[in-house]
């Protein structure tokens, strides 16, 4: 029977530590729509984005695609985030870089492994 990797949960967040006394992330300021006052503008720099996956191998390999719903285009993407050995489930906590937003729309932060399969999206309405 083929293996299934389980996106179990994805959030947007200004920030996220982890707690040394308790090992819990903490996530302050989630969010999943932005208002701005003129276009272009951009998102990201402080930004982060949380994962927390189930049933992943050491090999396995996390990219992130930013894509324009309308346009169906990819403006960024974060490519073969590494597992590792990392204990089950693997949480993984990236800072999304600066992305120019040139219109109001949807938005979608999508990600795959192993470079081809699709394992859930994220939604930010702009």
């Amino acid at each position: 029977m083929p293996r299934h990797i389980v996106l179990q949960s994805i959030l947007l967040a200004e920030h996220i530590y982890m707690d040394t006394a308790t090992n819990k992330r903490v996530m302050t300021g989630t969010f999943n729509s932005i208002s701005v006052s003129q276009f272009p503008t951009e998102i990201g720099g402080m930004t982060s984005l949380y994962m927390c996956l189930r049933d992943i191998e050491p090999s396995d390999a996390i990219t992130i695609e930013f894509v324009d719903s309308s346009a169906n285009s990819v403006l960024f993407e974060q490519g073969a985030i590494k597992i590792g050995g990392l204990p089950e489930p693997v949480e993984i906590v990236t800072t999304i870089d600066k992305i120019k937003i040139t219109h109001a729309g949807a938005y979608t932060f999508d990600v795959f492994t192993n470079g081809n399969r699709f394992l859930g999206a994220f939604r930010l309405t702009v």
